[in-house]
């Protein structure tokens, strides 16, 4: 008598909880649970089972090897099973699973719905060694973010002005006085190395930043407790001061601050030359330009944090350095 076996439900696909931390591809298993009849009865005993994950419900290709089981117990019709494919088979692409039972191939294929993708959230990929990819299946390090316009937003929802978005670099304590903190580095689409800007600490109490855009040379500039450092040596500033609408307080060689909401025009005794290099900081939250103007003078804008079209009042500290 010919046999009749026939898979007869949508199977379920339940994912199981995943281990903390996840250990290889502990947290890509999922259970399987489904209904099998044999010559129109619900099955009974061990069946052989196979199981392949495919990209197409009838054609495509084979996704990763096939699982075979040997001796799946069926009672009542009713069987699970244990399946793992590995993170990797699931990038967020469509799956369907296919079983043979004793050598039968069953159709239709059954798709595989989202709880397994639970390990790959809606863009968000995990290879087997832990690193996460946005964008890629295949990521280079930790967390790596790829796309038309890669970007990074941390969003403070605290109206206190002492508490804003940070982003910190933390490393464990190193040998020596220059312990490195942290780093940003621009690499180009070779992955070499452009230009970086490093924090590094400096003894128990100070902290040096180094801003190079010459791998492999002297670092342009650097600051630290002493001052600013060119790359050529130690410059004393020219002119420094703080500002909340008038002057407060600053060098003596400061004549006028004229103020139109949130742009300021700063003059000097001696006028600035284009070459000078002007840095200024904000006491609360916001957005600040400097720039020195062909009249010699100093420019400075001010913004609120989330305008960054029309300039506002703010209080701002500068200081102009001559290289």
């Amino acid at each position: 008598m010919s046999r009749h076996i026939t898979l007869v439900l949508p199977l379920a696909l339940l994912a199981v909880t995943a281990l903390a931390p996840a250990i290889a591809s502990a947290d890509s298993a999922f259970s399987y649970q489904g209904d099998l009849e044999e010559n129109g009865q619900a099955a009974d005993g061990p069946f052989a089972m196979a199981f392949s994950l495919w990209d197409d419900p009838v054609a495509g290709g084979q996704i990763g090897a096939s699982i075979d089981i040997p001796d799946v117990a069926v009672t009542g019709g009713r069987f699970t099973v244990q399946l793992d494919f590995g993170a990797d088979a699931f990038d967020n692409s469509a799956r369907w699973l296919e079983i043979a039972v004793g050598g039968y191939t069953l159709a239709p294929r059954n798709p595989i719905t989202r709880a397994p993708y639970a390990i790959q959230t809606r863009g968000i990929f995990v290879d087997e060694a832990e690193n996460v990819g946005i964008g890629t299946t295949a990521p280079q390090r930790q967390l790596e973010v790829q796309g038309s316009e890669p970007a990074l937003r941390i969003y403070g929802t605290d109206a206190n002005p002492g508490l804003v978005p940070a982003l910190e670099f933390k490393k464990i304590d190193a040998a020596g006085i220059h312990k490195p903190l942290g780093a940003l580095r621009f690499i180009d689409q070779n992955d070499d190395l452009m230009a970086s800007i490093t924090g590094t600490k400096v003894g128990s109490t100070s902290a040096e930043l180094t801003f190079s855009a010459t791998p492999g040379e002297t670092p342009h500039l650097r600051i630290n407790s002493s001052g600013v450092q060119f790359r050529d040596g130690i410059r004393p500033p020219i002119a420094y001061g703080q500002v909340d609408g008038i002057l407060l307080s600053g060098s003596t060689n400061i004549v006028d601050v004229e103020t139109w909401e949130g742009e300021y025009t700063i003059t000097f005794s001696e006028p600035l030359l284009e070459t000078d290099i002007a840095v200024a900081s904000l006491a609360e939250v916001g957005f600040i330009t400097a720039t020195v103007r062909d009249t010699g003078k100093l420019d400075v804008r001010t913004y609120s944090w989330g305008d960054g079209h029309n300039p506002q009042l703010r209080r701002f500290y500068f200081v102009v350095y001559r290289p």
